[in-house]
């Protein structure tokens, strides 16, 4: 199952996995015009180098190509641009499959040795390097959801910005449409016992007692790949709906044993669920009660989603996109924009570019926006899932910002 990507994104997995070394790519691409302004003064005398740092297919079992092929089609529009400031870009690939902290600071090592002027991944990653990231001084744009991982967290600093929404807002506002809009007051919550897990366990809690309810029921889940969720299933029984906040192979193995026993009510899930079902790890009738949390709808009907969602078909044979490809492609176009807008290659300037941007060229978001706590996603979407492996946005919520808002556009 090429799950491995959705893992990461959602946080780092305690089970320890080989990571492989030394595997670089590099790809001379062009321009990022693409991301706001038609024209630019900026002139580079050598190309902007962008690292990327995630794995893919072949280095880890369940590894996917979601990051690459991304990233690819937006170095395919920025070359199609011209340049960044009169040069291509260079791409380099630095393998992250490692999950250990030891593992990931190896990895993270040989990103310092590329030299980047920005680096884009870490999905998953950031508690273990976040740290590191900041005494390298790199820009970097993550797609993790960590909250540590926000300026002012643990492992926060100000090189680092995430390209997601806060996990707490995105889980209360889940929990607000099944209560309000679904008419459902008896919440039943399963929850990893990582942080991803208790983090949405905990925001889903506060939310229902605001509401002056409690949680139906409560079920934990203690391992990433259980082969069975028969006890925390049945213990949702007397509940009218569901928040299953785990990884995409456990979301689909709960749908799948909530329907063999009978339990059909509305289940809500991260946005790793579109994994799922482009994977067809869960279909049909299993998945038709189902919603997710996103921040990003590849099914979208914008002009730029459908251009998009076009082009990858084309591209890797007709496989839908999912959410990873789609962040990471945006946070490609942002990265690009951000050193334009710098117009140099001093690594304080383009950390500062990426601050100020409100950037309104990507595909997910109408506009990625650093605020005080470096995340740059404000709205997420709820997903309704259907029987023939599609879904259709049914909500919108918009996500508090922490601290100010930057001004300046691109």
């Amino acid at each position: 199952m090429r799950v491995r990507s959705a893992l990461k994104f959602c946080v780092s997995i305690g089970a320890a996995m080989a990571m492989v070394g030394g595997l670089v790519t590099t790809v001379a691409v062009g321009s990022a015009a693409t991301a706001g302004a038609a024209t630019s003064s900026c002139h580079f005398s050598r190309p902007l180098k962008i690292v990327g740092m995630w794995d893919v297919k072949g280095e880890d079992p369940a590894a996917g190509n979601d990051f690459q092929n991304g990233l690819q089609l937006a170095l395919k529009k920025i070359n199609g641009s011209g340049g960044v400031c009169g040069q291509k870009v260079q791409f380099q690939r630095v393998p992250m499959s490692g999950v250990t902290p030891a593992q990931a600071a190896a990895a993270f090592k040989q990103v310092q040795e590329a030299n980047p002027d920005i680096a884009i991944g870490a999905g998953g990653d950031t508690q273990s390097i976040g740290k590191l990231i900041a005494t390298a001084g790199i820009p970097v744009i993550s797609p993790d959801m960590n909250l540590n991982a926000d300026y002012g967290g643990s492992v926060g600093s100000k090189w680092l910005y995430l390209i997601s929404s806060t996990q707490s807002y995105r889980w209360k506002n889940a929990t607000k449409f099944l209560v309000r809009t679904l008419g459902k007051k008896k919440v039943g919550i399963m929850a990893y016992t990582t942080q991803f897990g208790t983090v949405a366990a905990q925001a889903v809690t506060q939310q229902l007692k605001s509401m002056g309810l409690k949680a139906c029921a409560k079920a934990t889940i203690a391992t990433y790949t259980p082969t069975t969720l028969t006890q925390q299933v049945l213990a949702m029984k007397p509940c009218n709906a569901i928040v299953d906040a785990a990884y995409p192979n456990v979301n689909a193995l709960e749908l799948r044993q909530a329907l063999q026993n009978g339990i059909t009510v509305p289940t809500m899930n991260d946005g790793g669920l579109t994994i799922a079902e482009t994977e067809k790890l869960v279909t049909g009738s299993a998945i038709a009660n189902s919603y997710s949390n996103a921040d990003c709808n590849t099914l979208g009907t914008t002009k730029p989603m459908t251009n998009y969602r076009t082009a990858y078909e084309a591209a890797y044979g007709g496989t839908v996109p999912n959410y990873l490809s789609a962040i990471t492609y945006d946070a490609t176009l942002m990265a690009a924009a951000a050193a334009k807008k710098a117009g140099t290659f001093n690594k304080t300037a383009i950390d500062k570019a990426i601050g100020s941007i409100d950037f309104t060229g990507g595909i997910c978001q109408k506009n990625y926006q650093s605020d005080g706590r470096h995340t740059l996603v404000h709205t997420n979407e709820i997903l309704k899932f259907k029987t023939d492996g599609t879904w259709t946005k049914v909500a919108s919520f918009t996500i508090p910002v922490q601290g100010k808002l930057t001004t300046s556009s691109t």
